[in-house]
Order: C-alpha cells, then structure tokens, then sequence
C-alpha cells in the first residue's frame, strides 16, 4: 500500500510538471535564466522544492541524518499536490476563469496542518517548537509583506 501510494505521488508530479511545461508561454525560460518567479519557486521540480524545504527546516531545528531522509519524503509528498494544485489553478486563469481565492487559502491551510502534523512525528518536542517558530516567522513576513514590507527579505540600497 505505502509504494503504491509512492508511485501514486510520483505519477502525479509527473503529470503535473507536463501540465506545467504545456501551460508555459513560448519563450519562458527556465530559472537561471532570467525567467525565474517570485522568491525562485517559479520553475523548480517537485524534487528540488522537497530538498529546498528539507534544508530550510534542517537549518532551523537541526535533523538527524535519519529524519532529513524521512523529512524529504513528507516535503516531496506535499510538493506534488502543491504543483497539481498550482497547474489547476493556472489552467483556471489561462481559461479566464477566476479561482476562489479563499477555498484556496483554506485549502492550503489545510494542507499545511496535515503537513505539520507528519512532520511532527518524525520530529522530537524541541524540534516541534523551532520548527513552530519557523513557520510563525513566515507567516509574520508575508503579513509584513502584505502591509507594504520588503519582499523576498532584506536587501542592501540600490544604486
């Protein structure tokens, strides 16, 4: 049952990545260059925002070698649901559709306790709170954000 569902997942990011090279404009590149979104999530496989989560979440709590191989499995899980919802989403615009922007809050609020609460398990009590503490911090950046703060952290003077 656990491989097929690991197959499962794997199908499905797979799907989703060809959706997401269909839906590209002719001529959008890939990330490095020029062409990358946002915070450098634009063109990213399911694989490498897992490992990039893993290292962001290692950095804060500080994992075992055991539990980054466990931690990476769960982030590669959420990782393909997010590119299959995101694909969605896209397809919805790109067909002048408006999508409801608080089913898709809720629904990733959702997905992110689901998230945390498999996380947990693999986590001790002390990596539990750093890992709490990491996520209130981003929250509090994006409410930062989303009150005219600086995007995408700090950043030196322009010249």
């Amino acid at each position: 049952m656990k491989s097929l569902k690991t197959l499962l997942v794997a199908a499905l990011a797979i799907v989703s990545m060809s959706v997401v090279a269909q839906n590209r404009p002719q001529g959008q590149g890939q990330r490095g260059q020029g062409q990358g979104q946002g915070r450098g999530m634009g063109m990213m496989t399911v694989a490498q925002r897992a490992e990039r989560e893993t290292a962001r979440i290692n950095e804060a709590v500080k994992l075992t070698d055991a539990q980054v191989v466990e931690i990476n499995k769960i982030n590669y899980k959420y990782a393909a649901q997010d590119s299959v919802r995101f694909a969605q989403m896209r397809a919805q615009g790109n067909n002048g559709q408006q999508f409801d922007r608080e089913a898709m809050m809720k629904q990733r609020q959702e997905t992110q306790n689901a998230k945390t609460a498999e996380l947990n398990k693999v986590l001790t009590a002390d990596q539990q709170k750093k890992y709490q503490k990491m996520l209130d911090d981003q929250a509090a950046q994006m409410r930062n954000m989303g009150q005219g703060g600086q995007r995408g952290g700090q950043r030196g003077p322009r010249n």
